[in-house]
């Protein structure tokens, strides 16, 4: 695996010829650690919709990491667990957001108010601005693609609406 919050970004473009080409490759500019062991590297982030195809670079100089994303804003980070949670708890938040989710090394639970699920490499999550927490309790560190895009409702979805979309946790262990 890389170093901590290493991630190499190469980013497509057109020349003044209209020709398609590689406007820049090498680190993402934006590391952030959270602790010992823990970064969001941001990768690429748009703030309007349609986004813009050309321009400056969105994530120098950008809002940072900055959850409760305006209308139409998107964020692509890479996030990173170490190993045990490097003795730290994890802590239970929401977000304003529809985030994808890709597991790209390692493992990590997904704890969430009724139950938690367990994601591995290659595994995918859709997290719809629930409250979860993240914890590694694995020997090596997991790193995930996270993409973030700013929900329409700020507020917590009714509990009618939570129940009536989940699968019970005996269903949902079983793979049914």
């Amino acid at each position: 695996m890389a170093k901590l919050g290493e991630v190499r970004r190469v980013v497509l473009g057109r020349g003044d010829d209209g020709r398609s080409g590689v406007s820049s490759d090498g680190p993402a500019p934006a590391v952030h650690s959270m602790g010992p062991g823990y970064a969001v590297t941001e990768i690429w982030a748009t703030t309007a919709t349609p986004p813009p195809v050309d321009g400056d670079d969105p994530t120098v100089g950008g809002p940072g990491l900055d959850l409760a994303l305006p209308a139409g804003h998107t964020r692509f980070w890479i996030v990173e667990f170490p190993p045990h949670n490097a003795g730290v708890a994890p802590v239970m938040h929401d977000t304003p957001t529809l985030d994808y989710l890709v597991v790209l090394s390692g493992s990590v639970t997904l704890e969430l108010e009724d139950g938690s699920v367990e994601l591995h490499a290659g595994d995918t999550a859709i997290q719809r601005g629930n409250r979860h927490a993240w914890r590694n309790d694995g020997d090596v560190p997991c790193r995930l693609a996270v993409v973030m895009r700013a929900r329409r409702s700020r507020g917590r979805v009714p509990s009618k609406a939570r129940a009536s979309n989940c699968r019970n946790k005996s269903a949902a262990k079983s793979g049914q």
